[in-house]
């Protein structure tokens, strides 16, 4: 599940997890890469939320620019990143 904005993509991941993504920044193979847990993070990776267990909806709100709100089996989660502004 994908919900898609211009460059902006959010994914619900194996049902666990919303990531977000910005498929218009390029890699630079001169730039050091981000290192995470000492797992390396893509620089199109914006934000990953977690802790709601099988995701179902993912929509932006239409009138606030970069609200998400989700639903789950655990509940539902509302929430904005500053990656969005």
């Amino acid at each position: 599940m994908c919900v898609c904005v211009c460059l902006l993509r959010v994914c619900a991941v194996w049902l666990l997890q919303i990531s977000m993504w910005d498929t218009a920044v390029e890699s630079d193979p001169q730039e050091k890469q981000e290192m995470f847990n000492g797992k390396s993070v893509p620089p199109q990776l914006l934000f990953v939320h977690q802790g709601q267990k099988n995701i179902k909806e993912l929509n932006w709100h239409p009138q606030i620019p970069g609200l998400l709100l989700s639903t789950a089996e655990s509940g539902f989660n509302i929430f904005k990143t500053i990656s969005t502004e």
